[in-house]
Parts: structure tokens; sequence; C-alpha cells
């Protein structure tokens, strides 16, 4: 086998680990909201439980960064499937609000370290952007079909087999790690990690996630809720939104790796999210369905190709990787605060002319920053 085929194989095998690792995350996130009674939380508790672990990357993206560069990506990758696996276990069985924020901040750790392997993997690839495109692709496959799969093996075994079954798979999963080759870096430093303040693309890229990624998808209930007359058309209209979401990364992701290997990442990027403000116009006039299927398909092409955009041949490689993911975290969790804070409003128009304003003032600044 030549060094491109094991390259290639490398990126399959990193991202189909993640896909299956993510699987009983995936399911959490539509189980724990209408079970929490079961789960022995309170309502107001679901949301801190399910965006813990985003916060918890926000402060271990880079720790996550040294130990891969001091371990090597393979050993990095089969600890964290390992924890992945016992994470998902206890989702089965936990009771206690204590024990689901630790496991949470488990799998929080887990994740970053899956998710810089596989992209690390991927940079490795001559034609990134494909690289990128089709492991972004494939990751997103495992938490389709945990929504398929997760609320059958619910309905026949119940939770604590359910939960036992995604583990299982995901250590079942991790056997590939044997199959991957080890890439390590040089050693680097907690000085050297340190978050370095957002660069135009990275504050795009926070911009970006703060949008599509956070506020919509917390809004998406209440925005089709105010437009239909019965209140199950609403729910029906709301998982079709979410699930098309999911799937949109799994179509559109290697659409958009092949393009940006064809154009270029950050030129690719940047007439992404000027499309992606059409989204926000099509919203303020009523469109709203639309303006968030517009939306959810770009944000998968730009989600899947930014950490290209973000690196450059000058500076070390593990860090621009550890800045944009971190960046982007922050603008996925801090959407999320933002949507949750304006549920409770009932006219959301002034809210969405004062986003629009405020990305399009993002792209005007990239724009004259960059050219």
């Amino acid at each position: 086998m030549d060094n491109r085929q094991t390259v290639f194989r490398n990126v399959f095998l990193s991202a189909a680990i993640l896909a299956i690792a993510n699987m009983g995350d995936a399911f959490l996130y539509a189980w724990l909201p209408t079970h929490f009674q079961e789960a022995g939380i309170t309502p107001f508790a679901v949301g801190a439980v399910l965006s813990v672990n985003r916060l918890t990357r926000l402060f271990m993206n880079a720790r996550v960064a040294r130990f891969l560069s001091s371990r090597g990506i393979k050993m990095a990758t089969f600890t964290a499937v390992i924890a992945a696996s016992f994470a998902t276990f206890s989702y089965g069985w936990m009771s206690a609000i204590p024990l689901w924020i630790l496991t949470r901040v488990l799998w929080g750790i887990c994740f970053s370290t899956l998710r810089l392997g596989s992209t690390l993997y991927a940079l490795e690839y001559p034609k990134r952007g494909m690289a990128l495109g089709l492991s972004r692709g494939l990751i997103e496959l495992g938490p389709v079909v945990a929504l398929v799969v997760g609320p059958l093996l619910l309905e026949s075994f119940g939770r604590g087999i359910t939960f036992f079954v995604f583990g299982l798979v995901g250590l079942a999963g991790g056997t590939m790690v044997l199959f991957l080759s080890d890439i390590k870096t040089r050693a680097v430093t907690k000085k050297e990690l340190k978050l370095s303040s957002p660069s135009p693309f990275n504050l795009l890229t926070l911009s970006n996630a703060f949008i599509t990624e956070g506020v919509l998808v917390v809004l998406v209930g209440k925005i089709t809720h105010n437009r239909v007359f019965l209140s199950w058309e609403g729910l029906v209209l709301t998982g079709f939104l979410l699930s098309y979401r999911r799937i949109s990364f799994v179509i559109f992701s290697p659409l958009a790796g092949w393009l940006a290997d064809k154009w270029g990442f950050q030129k690719l990027f940047f007439n992404i999210s000027i499309l992606t403000s059409v989204s926000l116009v099509l919203i303020l006039f009523g469109a709203d369905v639309i303006g968030i299927v517009v939306a959810f398909t770009f944000s998968a092409m730009n989600a899947s190709i930014c950490t290209g955009g973000a690196i450059s041949a000058n500076n070390l490689l593990i860090k621009e990787i550890s800045d944009n993911a971190t960046w982007r975290d922050i603008g996925t969790a801090a959407g999320a605060f933002a949507g949750a804070a304006l549920l409770s409003v009932s006219d959301l128009q002034p809210y969405f002319i004062a986003l629009f304003l405020v990305y399009a003032v993002s792209l005007i600044r990239y724009y004259y920053k960059t050219k």
C-alpha cells in the first residue's frame, strides 16, 4: 500500500471511529429533554447537562493538543475511545446531577481529542479539502444512524440496554485504532498553545457558528411553532429541520471539500458566508422554513472546511487547528445561550435584524482585512 492510500485509510478510519463514538451522545440529545425525570434531573438542569461538554471543550482544546503532540494521535485516540465508551455506558444508569456533569465533562474531553485527531489525519492528505469534507460527512453519519436506531432500541429494551449498545458499538469501533498509522508532532508547550485573539477568519468562523449552530438551532422550535396552526405540525416541522441539519453535513460536506480544493478555502468560506446572510433576510421577510434550510445547508459546508481556511504555512499547525476549534466552540456555545434567552421573546424580528447587521459587519471587516 503506497503512502497516499495509507493516508486516505487514516482519514477514513479516524472519521469512522469518531462517528461511532458519537452515536450515544447524539441520541442523548433526543432522549434527555423528554426523559429528564428518569435521568434524575430537573427540567432546568437539562440544558446544563447537554451543554457542559461544549463548555469543557473551550478550556480543553489546547490541553488536548498538547496531549496529542506528546503521546501521538494513535495513543490519544485509543484513550479517548475507551473513555467515551465508559461515558456512553454511564448514560444508561445515572440519576444524579453531579454524575451527569462529570460524565459530560469526560465526553467533552473525548470529543475534543477525537475531533483534533481526525482533523490532523485529514490534513495529511494532499487534497485537504476533499479529505476534510469526506471526514466531516462520515462523522455526521454516526449521529444520523443513532437518531434512527435509538428510538427502536429504547422502545424494545429501555434506557439501560440502549446506551449499553451504543457504548459497546463505540468500543468495537475503537478496534479500528489498530489499523491507524501514528502521527507525532514535536511536543508543544502551554505557552505555544495559548489561545490567540481571533484572526479575521476565526472571527468570521465564530460569527457563523454563533448564528447557524447556536441561535438558529435553539430557536427552530419557536420559529416553526409560530408559523403553524396545530402543535403537532410544529413538532413534525422542527424534527424535520433538525434532522435535515444533520443530513446536510453528510450530503454537502464532501461537495464543500471538493470546491475548497478547486477555489481555495478562504474564498469559498467567505462566499458561502455571504449566502448564509441571505438566510437571515429570508427569515426576516417571513420565509422562515426556507431560510433555516438555507442556513443549515451553508452552515454544514462552512463547518466542514473552516479548519482548512484557518491554517497557514507560517504558523504551528496544531495551534491553528486548536484555535479555530475553540473560537468555533465559543460561537456555538454563546449562540445557544443567546437563543435560549430569546425563547421567551414574542417578536423575534428586531433581534434578527440585529443579527443580520452584526453578521454583515463581520463580513465587511473580513473582506477589507484580507483583500
